[in-house]
């Protein structure tokens, strides 16, 4: 069962590991050990939650640090796995659902209630699933870009590509507009070398949805030979009919002019029927 003391044992464990391993990319081992502590320790976010309900605000910072520095490993471990994609979208959810848990811990804090430092923290929680979401796909358009290049690529390949550009797309737009400012590009380390990173992922997004519109329609196109018996050449679209106007055949015809010839007959005794029932003038 976790408690207070045991969560915060955590703490110096994962920040040592992941500290070392910011040095020595060759510490993969020791930063996945601290992980799999941090797994069995805490299993349950809910109790997690419950854990530190009661604990007062300006305590909380400390008792979160586990909980960022696990999602800070699980990044870090999920970029050093970009060609196993399966394990590298397993990791970033597993970073998305500490800073989640986190910033449901700091939720019910009210405004007038939160300090500086936890302030600051929050700001972190909000930001860091966004960024992790960005990994994903950029993760994902990698992939995407070494299975184009292959016979196999189709339009279910397309669609994963355009959901792709369309996530980086949102991200880029909400780092350039909504962290546009000093104080929380410093909190978050936004740099400017991370704004061009996004913008040349999204680039590359864009140039390959190009490629594989331009692919689809070169395979959709009909080939023209002069070879009759495999491709033949489409005749012309025929002009569409204006409607009710059905060929006339001499039938119709001889038929058309009884009828007209039938009202010059009629027309005379109509015209003696009304004059017989004018009043006569005296």
């Amino acid at each position: 069962m976790i408690t207070i003391d045991i969560l915060l044992e955590l703490g110096p464990t994962l920040r040592s590991a992941y500290k070392l391993f910011q040095k020595d990319k060759s510490q993969i081992a020791l930063l996945k050990k601290s992980i799999e502590s941090f797994e069995t320790t805490v299993s349950d976010f809910s109790k997690v939650k419950r854990l530190l309900a009661s604990v007062a605000v300006v305590d909380l910072p400390t008792y979160l640090d586990p909980l960022l520095l696990a999602a800070k490993s699980y990044a870090a471990l999920a970029l050093e796995n970009t060609e196993e994609l399966a394990t590298h979208h397993r990791l970033l959810d597993q970073a998305i659902a500490c800073y989640r848990a986190s910033h449901d811990i700091i939720k019910p804090v009210a405004p007038n209630s939160m300090t500086p430092t936890l302030s600051n923290i929050e700001l972190d929680v909000v930001f860091c699933p966004l960024k992790m979401e960005y990994f994903k796909a950029a993760g994902e358009l990698a992939s995407i870009k070494n299975q184009l290049g292959s016979e196999q690529a189709d339009s279910d390949l397309r669609a994963q590509l355009q959901k792709v550009q369309t996530t980086i797309s949102a991200f880029y737009k909400t780092l350039t507009k909504e962290y546009k400012n000093q104080y929380y590009r410093k909190i978050l380390d936004i740099t400017a070398e991370f704004e061009t990173e996004v913008k040349e992922a999204l680039n590359e997004a864009d140039s390959l949805l190009k490629t594989a519109s331009k692919r689809k329609q070169t395979e959709t196109t009909p080939l023209l030979s002069t070879d009759e018996g495999l491709f033949k050449k489409r005749d012309s679209i025929p002009k569409k009919r204006r409607p009710n106007q059905p060929a006339t055949t001499p039938q119709v015809e001889v038929a058309n002019i009884l009828v007209s010839l039938s009202f010059l007959v009629q027309a005379p005794k109509q015209e003696d029927a009304n004059t017989a029932n004018k009043p006569q003038l005296s």
